[in-house]
């Protein structure tokens, strides 16, 4: 039995081997189990943040969106979004690729541009 204010209730989960899968409107079809019910993890558990990460590099470093959607077929993580975002910040290619670009410092004018004579002779060509 699980309290009303839970963050698990609205999931409606119950037990198979051991874990917890979700339970849901897909009972009577044809996929996988693992796919109808996909097991509820934390967001904070280390096992959780190896999976998420797993599938981030899995998919060639994607987006939050598409990293969810994929984790979802087997897993379903409370907070999901918020759990996999902070992997994907804390991923170092992912902050290289992705990273401000850098701006060029202009350099020096050359001397001949600096006096008059150089100028004048500049703008007559």
């Amino acid at each position: 039995c699980i309290k009303k204010s839970s963050s698990l209730y609205h999931l409606d989960p119950f037990l198979h081997e051991g874990m917890l899968p979700i339970s849901g409107r897909l009972s009577d079809s044809d996929m996988e189990f693992e796919t109808k019910h996909p097991i509820i993890l934390p967001r904070r558990h280390w096992v959780t943040q190896l999976i998420i990460r797993d599938v981030h590099e899995g998919l060639g470093h994607a987006g939050r969106s598409h990293v969810l959607s994929a984790m979802r077929e087997k897993f379903w993580v409370i907070a999901g979004n918020a759990a996999v975002r902070s992997v994907i910040t804390s991923c170092v290619t992912c902050r290289r690729l992705r990273g401000p670009l850098q701006d060029q410092k202009m350099a020096d004018l050359p001397p001949s541009r600096m006096n008059a004579s150089g100028l004048l002779s500049a703008l007559l060509l």
